[in-house]
């Protein structure tokens, strides 16, 4: 009897160990900076794979840039947008902090900049109550209604969720912009993932995010609409803050790895500088940024050379619009990138 009840033991605090639940104190916390490895999108890993106390390992990722993501308390956002964000009044948009996001262009003439989310975190979930930012030195908030649901909590393993959001900005006269987005999520796995920082328990959630931006520019009468699909696969641990890893996924492949580092203070010491190419997928027209040396590189998806050009062409928008719908793959050997591309007119 003994015995039974000491194999018991054992097995019930193995599984405790291993079967993590995940509830808001494992979520970001404000005040918190967090900092974000980009790694290589071209490699063999196979980011689908999945189980119960599985064991996830992607500890040769190669890093290419590192970001910081730091949650600001409400009030040390822009005034303005407090009375939308931070009122007892309000306590379906009221933000437990902020974040400052990289602004987004709407089209040449209007672009979205000093761009903040806010995100609301209690026991039954954790969502994005709204953003806001400036176009052209106008500050538009944008409250979520309804809001923006990342994950119902706590949350276990086979839990599923659903959620439905909109938001938009509008400058009365000039344009509108609207994002309506779907999330639909499973936690499809547990075990152990490992990656450059570490192994770490975690959950494993499969989130498709159905996305449609719409703009309207009354000033030009133009309007566009652009649906958005894409699959994150994402892996949560106890008392990480955000996900040790992010892996999306468009039109069956893998565009970006975001993985939790350490901080980087000499970015000499990674594998290429800070480049970026945005947006992906492309209809056609992509940005690189960053410092790049001797030629660009264009592959098809058959890894036939299609296309070059010289760097100081780089540092700016790139018309890939000739381009069939496809999967291509940018490369700038000197520096180290090599970034796959969707064309998806």
């Amino acid at each position: 009897m003994k015995f039974k009840l000491l194999l018991a033991s054992i097995l019930i605090s193995i599984n405790v160990s291993a079967q993590i639940t995940i509830s808001q104190e494992d979520l970001p916390e404000v005040d918190n900076t967090y900092f974000l490895n980009n790694a290589n999108p071209v490699n063999s890993y196979d980011f689908t794979l999945t189980g119960e106390n599985y064991n996830w390992d992607f500890s040769e990722l190669e890093t290419v840039n590192q970001n910081s993501q730091s949650f600001i308390p409400v009030s040390s956002a822009p005034f303005t947008y407090q009375f939308f964000f931070n009122s007892p009044f309000d306590p379906d948009h009221q933000a437990s902090f902020a974040t400052a996001q990289d602004g987004f262009a709407l089209s040449e003439q209007f672009t979205f900049e000093d761009f903040f989310a806010f995100y609301k975190k209690s026991e039954t979930a954790y969502s994005i109550v709204g953003n806001a930012g400036t176009i052209n030195g106008i500050p538009l908030p944008a409250p979520s209604d309804p809001v923006d649901v990342i994950y119902d909590l706590p949350l276990d393993f086979q839990a599923t969720g659903s959620n439905y959001s909109e938001w938009q900005i509008q400058i009365p006269g000039i344009l509108t912009y609207k994002l309506k987005q779907t999330r639909n999520y499973e936690v499809d796995g547990w075990g152990t993932i490992t990656t450059p920082l570490g192994s770490f328990e975690a959950l494993r959630v499969k989130m498709e995010i159905d996305a449609i931006d719409s703009i309207a520019l009354e000033v030009l009468s133009f309007d566009f609409e652009n649906e958005r699909n894409s699959i994150e696969y994402q892996w949560l641990g106890i008392e990480m803050g955000m996900p040790i890893l992010v892996a999306t996924e468009s039109m069956g492949f893998i565009t970006s790895i975001v993985f939790q580092g350490e901080e980087i203070v000499n970015l000499n010491e990674i594998s290429s500088p800070g480049i970026s190419v945005y947006p992906n997928p492309s209809n056609g027209m992509i940005q690189i940024d960053g410092e790049l040396k001797g030629s660009m590189l264009l592959y098809n998806s058959h890894g036939q050379l299609i296309e070059t050009w010289n760097t100081i062409q780089a540092n700016k928008r790139i018309d890939l619009s000739h381009l069939e719908n496809g999967i291509y793959i940018i490369e700038n050997p000197e520096s180290g990138l090599s970034s796959r591309i969707i064309v998806n007119h």
